[in-house]
Protein backbone atom coordinates (compact mmCIF):
# COMPACT_ATOMS: atom_id res chain seq x y z
CA UNK A 1 0.00 0.00 0.00
CA UNK A 2 1.31 3.65 -0.74
CA UNK A 3 0.29 4.69 2.98
CA UNK A 4 -0.45 8.47 3.23
CA UNK A 5 -1.02 10.33 6.51
CA UNK A 6 -4.06 13.57 5.50
CA UNK A 7 -3.55 15.24 8.78
CA UNK A 8 -0.20 16.40 9.63
CA UNK A 9 0.86 19.74 11.40
CA UNK A 10 4.32 21.49 11.62
CA UNK A 11 5.87 24.86 13.44
CA UNK A 12 3.44 27.17 10.95
CA UNK A 13 0.53 26.29 13.36
CA UNK A 14 0.84 24.52 16.69
CA UNK A 15 3.05 21.49 15.90
CA UNK A 16 6.93 21.18 16.95
CA UNK A 17 8.56 19.99 14.02
CA UNK A 18 9.20 22.45 11.25
CA UNK A 19 7.92 21.04 7.48
CA UNK A 20 11.06 20.15 6.46
CA UNK A 21 11.35 17.82 9.84
CA UNK A 22 7.90 16.56 9.46
CA UNK A 23 9.07 15.26 5.73
CA UNK A 24 11.99 13.90 6.55
CA UNK A 25 10.32 12.08 9.63
CA UNK A 26 7.88 10.57 7.07
CA UNK A 27 10.38 9.15 5.31
CA UNK A 28 12.56 7.34 7.49
CA UNK A 29 8.68 5.85 8.72
CA UNK A 30 8.29 4.69 5.02
CA UNK A 31 4.91 6.75 4.08
CA UNK A 32 4.44 7.19 0.62
CA UNK A 33 2.86 11.07 1.45
CA UNK A 34 1.82 13.80 4.01
CA UNK A 35 -0.59 16.20 3.65
CA UNK A 36 0.64 19.26 6.10
CA UNK A 37 -3.07 20.98 7.30
CA UNK A 38 -1.82 23.66 9.65
CA UNK A 39 -4.58 25.67 11.69
CA UNK A 40 -5.18 28.50 9.44
CA UNK A 41 -2.12 28.81 7.47
CA UNK A 42 -0.51 27.28 4.59
CA UNK A 43 2.37 28.78 5.13
CA UNK A 44 4.74 25.51 6.07
CA UNK A 45 3.23 23.70 3.08
CA UNK A 46 5.78 25.00 0.20
CA UNK A 47 9.04 24.21 2.58
CA UNK A 48 7.01 20.89 3.18
CA UNK A 49 6.96 20.18 -0.76
CA UNK A 50 10.45 21.30 -1.16
CA UNK A 51 11.30 18.88 1.21
CA UNK A 52 9.46 15.81 0.21
CA UNK A 53 11.35 16.24 -2.85
CA UNK A 54 14.23 16.02 -1.73
CA UNK A 55 13.17 12.49 0.66
CA UNK A 56 10.87 11.16 -2.49
CA UNK A 57 7.59 11.97 0.37
CA UNK A 58 4.35 13.38 -1.43
CA UNK A 59 3.30 16.63 0.06
CA UNK A 60 -0.60 17.63 -0.35
CA UNK A 61 -1.42 20.90 0.11
CA UNK A 62 -3.74 21.19 3.02
CA UNK A 63 -5.19 23.70 5.99
CA UNK A 64 -7.86 22.83 9.37
CA UNK A 65 -10.05 25.98 9.23
CA UNK A 66 -11.14 26.22 12.77
CA UNK A 67 -15.20 27.02 12.72
CA UNK A 68 -17.56 27.32 15.42
CA UNK A 69 -21.16 26.61 15.25
CA UNK A 70 -23.46 27.15 18.51
CA UNK A 71 -20.19 27.25 20.56
CA UNK A 72 -19.11 23.96 19.07
CA UNK A 73 -15.72 23.88 17.30
CA UNK A 74 -15.91 22.44 13.95
CA UNK A 75 -12.89 21.95 12.25
CA UNK A 76 -12.65 21.13 8.40
CA UNK A 77 -9.26 20.47 6.82
CA UNK A 78 -9.11 21.55 3.13
CA UNK A 79 -6.86 19.64 0.35
CA UNK A 80 -5.63 20.33 -2.84
CA UNK A 81 -6.14 24.22 -3.33
CA UNK A 82 -3.60 26.87 -5.49
CA UNK A 83 -1.33 28.66 -2.61
CA UNK A 84 -1.51 31.12 -4.95
CA UNK A 85 -5.47 32.21 -5.04
CA UNK A 86 -4.75 35.90 -3.24
CA UNK A 87 -7.98 36.23 -2.03
CA UNK A 88 -7.79 32.66 0.03
CA UNK A 89 -4.40 34.14 1.37
CA UNK A 90 -5.97 37.16 2.37
CA UNK A 91 -8.59 35.56 4.49
CA UNK A 92 -6.09 33.19 6.28
CA UNK A 93 -3.99 36.28 7.51
CA UNK A 94 -7.15 37.74 8.56
CA UNK A 95 -8.17 34.22 10.52
CA UNK A 96 -4.12 34.54 12.06
CA UNK A 97 -4.87 38.40 12.99
CA UNK A 98 -7.86 37.47 14.96
CA UNK A 99 -6.08 34.69 16.32
CA UNK A 100 -3.15 37.07 18.12
CA UNK A 101 -6.33 39.18 18.97
CA UNK A 102 -7.73 36.20 20.74
CA UNK A 103 -4.46 35.18 22.69
CA UNK A 104 -4.02 38.82 23.81
CA UNK A 105 -6.98 38.57 25.34
CA UNK A 106 -6.53 35.56 26.83
CA UNK A 107 -2.85 36.15 28.29
CA UNK A 108 -4.48 39.73 29.75
CA UNK A 109 -7.46 37.44 31.69
CA UNK A 110 -4.52 35.14 33.05
CA UNK A 111 -2.02 38.53 34.06
CA UNK A 112 -5.62 39.88 35.95
CA UNK A 113 -5.56 36.30 38.10
CA UNK A 114 -2.04 37.15 38.66
CA UNK A 115 -0.24 34.54 36.51
CA UNK A 116 3.00 35.80 35.25
CA UNK A 117 2.61 35.05 31.50
CA UNK A 118 3.14 37.61 28.63
CA UNK A 119 2.47 37.26 24.85
CA UNK A 120 5.69 37.27 23.87
CA UNK A 121 6.01 34.12 25.90
CA UNK A 122 3.68 32.74 23.52
CA UNK A 123 4.95 34.44 20.01
CA UNK A 124 8.44 32.28 21.45
CA UNK A 125 6.53 29.21 21.61
CA UNK A 126 4.77 29.27 18.05
CA UNK A 127 8.47 29.88 16.50
CA UNK A 128 6.98 32.59 14.04
CA UNK A 129 3.62 30.73 13.02
CA UNK A 130 0.07 31.00 13.79
CA UNK A 131 -0.74 31.71 17.33
CA UNK A 132 -3.21 28.91 19.56
CA UNK A 133 -4.01 27.91 22.62
CA UNK A 134 -1.31 25.22 22.50
CA UNK A 135 1.17 27.94 22.67
CA UNK A 136 0.21 29.65 25.75
CA UNK A 137 -0.50 26.11 27.40
CA UNK A 138 3.43 25.37 26.70
CA UNK A 139 4.03 28.90 27.84
CA UNK A 140 2.06 28.23 31.09
CA UNK A 141 4.57 25.38 31.74
CA UNK A 142 7.33 27.11 31.01
CA UNK A 143 5.99 30.03 33.30
CA UNK A 144 6.00 26.84 36.19
CA UNK A 145 1.86 28.12 36.51
CA UNK A 146 1.05 25.00 35.39
CA UNK A 147 2.87 21.27 35.35
CA UNK A 148 1.38 20.34 32.38
CA UNK A 149 0.08 21.16 28.75
CA UNK A 150 -3.44 19.13 29.71
CA UNK A 151 -3.29 20.78 33.10
CA UNK A 152 -3.29 24.34 31.35
CA UNK A 153 -6.70 23.22 29.23
CA UNK A 154 -8.26 21.94 32.06
CA UNK A 155 -7.84 25.11 34.19
CA UNK A 156 -7.79 27.98 32.07
CA UNK A 157 -7.71 27.47 28.08
CA UNK A 158 -10.78 25.42 27.94
CA UNK A 159 -14.19 26.63 26.92
CA UNK A 160 -15.82 27.60 30.29
CA UNK A 161 -12.58 28.08 32.47
CA UNK A 162 -10.91 31.43 33.57
CA UNK A 163 -8.65 32.36 30.54
CA UNK A 164 -10.78 31.19 27.80
CA UNK A 165 -12.29 33.59 25.08
CA UNK A 166 -14.42 32.51 22.27
CA UNK A 167 -12.35 31.95 18.93
CA UNK A 168 -13.98 34.78 15.71
CA UNK A 169 -17.02 33.58 14.14
CA UNK A 170 -16.15 31.13 11.19
CA UNK A 171 -19.09 29.56 10.24
CA UNK A 172 -18.70 26.38 8.35
CA UNK A 173 -20.82 27.15 5.20
CA UNK A 174 -18.17 29.77 4.97
CA UNK A 175 -15.23 27.51 5.42
CA UNK A 176 -16.00 24.89 3.14
CA UNK A 177 -16.96 27.91 0.60
CA UNK A 178 -13.39 29.06 1.16
CA UNK A 179 -11.86 25.59 0.44
CA UNK A 180 -13.74 24.95 -2.70
CA UNK A 181 -13.17 29.14 -4.12
CA UNK A 182 -9.66 27.91 -3.68
CA UNK A 183 -10.03 25.25 -5.94
CA UNK A 184 -9.94 22.34 -3.04
CA UNK A 185 -11.74 19.80 -1.41
CA UNK A 186 -13.54 20.09 1.94
CA UNK A 187 -13.65 17.55 4.69
CA UNK A 188 -15.10 16.98 8.36
CA UNK A 189 -12.07 16.68 10.58
CA UNK A 190 -12.44 14.28 13.63
CA UNK A 191 -16.20 14.06 13.71
CA UNK A 192 -15.52 11.96 17.30
CA UNK A 193 -15.26 15.06 19.13
CA UNK A 194 -18.37 16.81 17.93
CA UNK A 195 -20.19 13.85 19.72
CA UNK A 196 -23.46 13.97 18.06
CA UNK A 197 -23.88 11.94 14.79
CA UNK A 198 -27.15 14.23 13.71
CA UNK A 199 -24.99 17.20 13.68
CA UNK A 200 -22.74 15.33 12.33
CA UNK A 201 -24.38 14.58 9.22
CA UNK A 202 -26.19 18.16 9.41
CA UNK A 203 -22.86 19.71 8.65
CA UNK A 204 -21.58 16.96 5.76
CA UNK A 205 -24.53 18.08 4.06
CA UNK A 206 -23.23 21.57 4.26
CA UNK A 207 -21.27 20.84 0.58
CA UNK A 208 -19.12 18.77 2.16
CA UNK A 209 -16.62 16.40 0.19
CA UNK A 210 -15.38 14.02 2.62
CA UNK A 211 -15.15 13.09 6.23
CA UNK A 212 -12.18 11.77 8.30
CA UNK A 213 -13.24 8.60 9.31
CA UNK A 214 -9.46 6.48 10.85
CA UNK A 215 -8.57 9.74 13.54
CA UNK A 216 -7.13 8.74 17.17
CA UNK A 217 -10.17 9.66 18.77
CA UNK A 218 -12.71 8.44 16.12
CA UNK A 219 -13.25 4.55 18.22
CA UNK A 220 -14.38 1.44 15.81
CA UNK A 221 -17.42 1.51 16.88
CA UNK A 222 -17.54 5.69 15.45
CA UNK A 223 -15.89 4.64 12.12
CA UNK A 224 -18.06 2.11 11.30
CA UNK A 225 -20.47 4.83 11.50
CA UNK A 226 -19.14 7.42 9.83
CA UNK A 227 -17.82 5.04 6.77
CA UNK A 228 -21.51 4.00 6.47
CA UNK A 229 -22.35 7.68 6.55
CA UNK A 230 -20.12 8.48 4.26
CA UNK A 231 -21.36 5.84 1.39
CA UNK A 232 -24.97 7.10 1.88
CA UNK A 233 -24.08 10.70 1.41
CA UNK A 234 -22.05 9.84 -1.21
CA UNK A 235 -18.73 11.43 -0.15
CA UNK A 236 -15.22 9.87 0.37
CA UNK A 237 -13.13 9.20 3.56
CA UNK A 238 -9.30 9.95 4.85
CA UNK A 239 -7.10 9.07 7.51
CA UNK A 240 -5.10 11.34 9.30
CA UNK A 241 -3.10 11.05 12.87
CA UNK A 242 -3.58 14.60 13.47
CA UNK A 243 0.18 14.59 14.13
CA UNK A 244 1.63 17.74 16.05
CA UNK A 245 5.18 16.07 17.38
CA UNK A 246 5.88 13.94 20.23
CA UNK A 247 6.53 16.32 22.94
CA UNK A 248 2.76 18.11 22.03
CA UNK A 249 0.56 16.38 24.18
CA UNK A 250 -1.44 14.80 21.05
CA UNK A 251 -1.51 11.46 20.97
CA UNK A 252 -1.59 10.55 17.07
CA UNK A 253 1.76 9.70 15.78
CA UNK A 254 2.94 10.30 12.50
CA UNK A 255 1.68 7.12 10.24
CA UNK A 256 -0.65 5.93 13.15
CA UNK A 257 -3.45 6.65 10.95
CA UNK A 258 -3.42 6.02 6.89
CA UNK A 259 -5.12 5.43 4.00
CA UNK A 260 -4.17 3.96 0.67
CA UNK A 261 -2.88 7.01 -2.07
CA UNK A 262 -4.75 5.45 -4.91
CA UNK A 263 -7.62 5.56 -2.78
CA UNK A 264 -7.65 9.40 -3.10
CA UNK A 265 -10.02 11.39 -4.95
CA UNK A 266 -8.46 11.75 -8.44
CA UNK A 267 -7.82 15.41 -7.70
CA UNK A 268 -5.31 15.26 -5.06
CA UNK A 269 -3.24 12.70 -6.44
CA UNK A 270 -0.70 14.95 -7.61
Amino acid sequence: MHAVDLHVHTTASDGTLRPCEIAKLAREKKLFGIAVTDHDSVDGVPEAISAGLEYSVRVIAGVELSATDEARDIHILGYGMDLSCEPFRMKLSSLRCERDERIKKMVELAQRRGMPILFDDVLRESSGGAVGRPHLARAMVKRQIVSSVHEAFTLHLRRGATCFVERPQLTVKEAVRWIHDAGGVAVLAHPALIGDDAAIEAYLRFDMDGIEVDHPDNDVKQRAAYREMARRLNLFTTAGSDFHGAASGHRGDLGSQVMNYEDLPAVLRI
